[in-house]
């Protein structure tokens, strides 16, 4: 019988407790340093490598007892405070040793005699098995379990009790086994020692009471962070989960570039001097992951009642881009007398946009161009922390005209734009009809378009529109009426993983099937796509172009797919894909069959240059199959 060995739920969503010392007697102080020498990044980096390996990869079970299991972050700055000023590699390895071997008590740097430990024909082994990694919120697929399994029987596993050979910095590799064939039944002296080690460095939430916090007007400031071999450990941590268990790290050609990635952030997080510049640290270190899915909260929990988030404020006001230009998508009700849709932005607080975008570009994580348009156009652009700060803006109009206007950020949620087309159905001129799968209002649903089907049957054409987020309920219902038989969705595989930095990654690739449908729609249909469609939208606009539903007219999608996963870490816990999709339009984007690109003049002229492509194309469609 397999037996499993559960993570236990807050190391399964790597929600870390740290002790809520709200009373600390220490300084409220931000710690920080000029720099890290060359010796120290790679003490550090080292230190990182070799932490991923003995978390994620070595199944001790009495790392994982859930009443005095591992505190990573606590391990990670005990360790850092240990090994940061190691001279030399013999002092190094010294001191790693006697700090990793309670966890991993074969741990090594010499180059082992495996003839005389491995025991590749054990009946029963243990080996770390990690379904994908994090959570989703609803009907989570993700899961990490040391399990138990013959090794004569799953031979693509790890053998047990083999000493694997892994790289550190520098000539330094570091050999300790993957799955070995017994059990940690009782944790050794050395790691109940090692245990009551870290609980001695303690970490408070927040640099003001809790009643404070709770009841007054406080300055919040998320003490654990002040520490900089907090922000390391916390760096540490991030980098790994990109290393192991981002699906698309090679790609993203993160093989070539991500152990400098870990040199530049720790520096940074070392030098940054407060918790706002230390969230920019945070981005900019993922923006290096080309994912459109991943985004960086604001907040830091601990456990308990108490949690915080800084607050983020942006202008209220609509944006969009064209022709690689930032231009006003809706005028505010306050300045109708003075600002047209289509007015170009060109300076904020007298500082050119293209320097401004330049300036924040590396602060947003991205697949594609667009992508990182869409994600500066969120918040990053034009916001901050300071509630209400004043910005001046510098508008071109359309007679070349400058127009100045001033705003507060004092807006803290999302931006709701009002949709272009506020419908879901509509007849247009000559029997085509516009499905416009992106509308969210009541009308939008499966019902309402089962009573279209006979006109659509007799329609010149049907535009469908997924220049957005469709909705699913209604778009998987709505798709197999313009195919004949069952449609296969999509192409993804949930990754597992039994050995570090992704090496032999085995998928999960199970075959759905979008039902045929009895209702088969014979007609012309366009596809309208853009860069505002991504994860599920190009999900639905893969299958359309596989199956040949339709011709495709518009511009690139964003180019991210696959189920996204949750990441809670103390603070500023963030998402990422997951999941991997097949389909190759990874930091591509799915491109049109037929190019039409927006322009400035066109939205000024309040003309859907792509919707009237697509008209034209089903007229000339119907002309030549007369």
């Amino acid at each position: 019988m397999k037996t499993k060995y559960k993570i236990i739920g807050l190391l399964v969503t790597f929600l870390i407790p740290i002790s809520l010392n709200m009373y600390s007697k220490t300084k409220n102080e931000w710690k920080k340093i000029d720099n890290l020498s060359n010796q120290e990044l790679s003490n550090i980096g080292s230190l990182a490598k070799l932490y991923g390996y003995s978390r994620y990869f070595y199944p001790n079970q009495q790392v994982l007892r859930e009443i005095d299991y591992i505190d990573w972050y606590r391990f990670l700055v005990f360790a850092s405070n240990k090994v940061i000023d190691s001279e030399t590699e013999t002092e190094f390895r010294n001191k790693i040793l006697k700090i990793f071997t309670p966890i991993v008590p074969e741990l090594s740097f010499d180059t082992p005699d495996n003839s005389k430990s491995v025991s590749a024909n054990a009946n029963e082994s243990y080996a770390w098995e990690h379904y994908g990694i994090g959570i989703r919120l609803y009907n989570n697929i993700f899961h990490s379990d040391i399990i138990s399994y013959n090794a004569k029987q799953r031979i693509n596993l790890p053998t047990p009790d083999s000493m694997y050979s892994l790289p550190l910095n520098g000539n330094m590799n570091a050999y300790m086994p993957l799955s070995i064939s017994y059990q940690h039944s009782q944790p050794s002296d050395k790691l109940n020692q090692l245990k009551k080690d870290i609980k001695k460095i303690k970490f408070k939430l927040a640099t003001e009471s809790f009643l404070k916090l709770a009841f007054g007007k406080p300055e919040k400031k998320f003490a654990f962070l002040q520490d900089y071999h907090f922000r390391m450990a916390d760096i540490i941590v991030r980098w790994n989960i990109i290393r192991h268990f981002y699906p698309y790290f090679e790609e993203d050609g993160l093989n070539i570039k991500w152990d400098d990635v870990l040199k530049t952030s720790l520096i940074n997080a070392v030098k940054c001097k407060d918790q706002f510049e230390y969230y920019d640290v945070v981005n900019n270190m993922l923006s290096y992951v080309h994912d459109s899915h991943i985004s960086v909260n604001k907040g830091g929990y601990v456990g308990g009642i108490a949690a915080m988030v800084l607050q983020y404020y942006i202008p209220d006001i609509k944006l969009d881009w064209c022709e690689d230009k930032i231009y006003l998508r809706e005028v505010p009700d306050t300045l109708t007398d003075r600002l047209s849709i289509g007015d170009v932005l060109v300076s904020v607080n007298d500082i050119p946009i293209d320097k401004l975008i330049e300036k924040k570009w590396d602060l947003v994580s991205a697949s594609t161009k667009q992508g990182k348009y869409e994600a500066l156009l969120r918040e990053r652009l034009l916001g901050g922390f300071t509630k209400d700060s004043l910005l001046s803006l510098e508008f071109k109009k359309i007679n070349n005209e400058s127009e100045f206007v001033r705003l507060f950020a004092n807006y803290n949620d999302d931006i709701i734009y009002k949709e272009e087309y506020p419908y879901f159905i509509k007849r247009l001129d000559n029997n085509i009809y516009h499905i416009n799968l992106t509308h969210k209002g009541p009308d939008a649903t499966y019902s309402v378009f089962k009573e279209y089907i006979e006109e659509f049957k007799n329609a010149k054409g049907i535009i469908l529109d997924i220049r957005g987020y469709p909705d699913y309920n209604v778009t998987d219902s709505i798709i197999p009426h313009f195919y004949v038989d069952s449609i296969r969705w999509g192409d993804f595989g949930r990754p597992i993983y039994y050995y570090p930095n992704q090496e032999k990654v085995i998928y999960d690739r199970g075959v759905e099937y979008l039902p045929k449908t009895s209702d088969y729609i014979n007609t012309p249909v366009s596809v309208l796509i853009n860069h505002k469609a991504m994860s599920y939208a190009e999900t639905i606009i893969e299958i359309l172009k596989r199956n040949k539903i339709g011709t495709l007219i518009g511009e690139p999608t964003i180019g991210t797919n696959g189920d996204v996963g949750i990441l809670n870490l103390p603070v500023y816990a963030f998402n990422m894909s997951i999941i991997k999709d097949f389909s190759g339009y990874h930091g591509k984007g799915i491109f049109p069959d037929i190019t039409v690109k927006r322009t400035l003049e066109s939205i000024q002229n309040n003309k859907d240059n792509i919707l009237e492509t697509a008209i034209k194309h089903i007229y000339e469609l119907d002309t030549n199959n007369k």
